[in-house]
């Protein structure tokens, strides 16, 4: 198994533990509400979900290291592109949001919204090198 490959398994690991994590609190959260024994354990089970997220962010990183000069440009400009974009769009809705009277949306929906800028740009960073 190539390194590369290994690397993006590990991900998809940490990153699944993450899911059934958060999904786990939430549903836990919504189970015993606020009652007053949880107390401060609430802030310490609400950022238990994040510890997976540390170690799959150290897999991005490493998964990094192992791509050559023209998989690293175009996931730099995959980036590029979800930088960009999520920062408008959340600007905008910001603006919207103050001065147009629209609902207030939670700001856990800006990193899936940036995962799906960042696959935009990856694709159509690849189409470009094609």
């Amino acid at each position: 198994m190539s390194e590369s490959r290994r690397h993006v398994q590990q991900f998809a690991l940490w990153m699944s533990l993450f899911v059934l994590m958060f999904v786990s609190m939430i549903v836990l959260f919504a189970a015993v509400g606020s009652h007053p024994v949880w107390g401060s354990l609430r802030w310490t089970f609400a950022a238990l979900p994040f510890i997976p997220l540390l170690f799959a962010l150290r897999e991005f990183r490493h998964g990094l290291d192992t791509l050559d000069e023209l998989q690293r440009r175009i996931q730099l400009e995959a980036f590029a592109f979800s930088l960009g974009c999520t920062s408008m769009l959340a600007f905008a809705y910001g603006m919207l949001e103050a001065f147009g009277g629209e609902p207030h949306v939670s700001l856990i929906f800006v990193l899936p919204v940036a995962a799906i800028f960042w696959g935009v740009g990856a694709v159509l960073a690849r189409r470009r090198y094609q």
